[in-house]
């Protein structure tokens, strides 16, 4: 990716429909990062939470033939058995995503708040506002 820088501007004419690069583009790379980190974060726990309804209604159909096994058939037992499983192993997945997005977010905030405050926040407290 190219940076236009201010020579270039004005070498065309001093058009500014190629803006120079500002200081806070690194700043908003991260903002980026740590935002599209969280909105990952959060799809995968909501997967999670949705496999666990799935898991915990398919764990009552097994409760049921393990109470009454006369009142489902096999094959229900065997398809609902597999069912349970698969959703089990989804289950574990997702947190282990869900955990992976987490950390990722929070190494995105934590370099936030390693980096200079905002332009706006600096001149807030540089007016005698603080």
């Amino acid at each position: 990716m190219r940076t236009i820088h201010s020579e270039n501007v004005e070498r065309f004419g001093g058009s500014t429909a190629f803006p120079a690069a500002t200081a806070d583009d690194a700043y908003r790379r991260l903002l980026r990062a740590f935002l599209a980190a969280q909105v990952g974060f959060e799809r995968a726990q909501n997967l999670r939470q949705t496999l666990l309804f799935a898991l915990t209604a398919t764990s009552f159909v097994l409760w049921v033939l393990a109470a009454w096994p006369e009142v489902l058939s096999v094959s229900v037992r065997s398809t609902s058995l597999g069912v349970w499983l698969l959703l089990f192993a989804a289950v574990l997945y997702t947190w282990v995503v869900e955990l992976l997005w987490l950390r990722r977010s929070n190494d995105a905030r934590r370099h936030l708040r390693e980096m200079a405050p905002v332009p706006a926040a600096d001149t807030w407290a540089t007016e005698g506002n603080s």
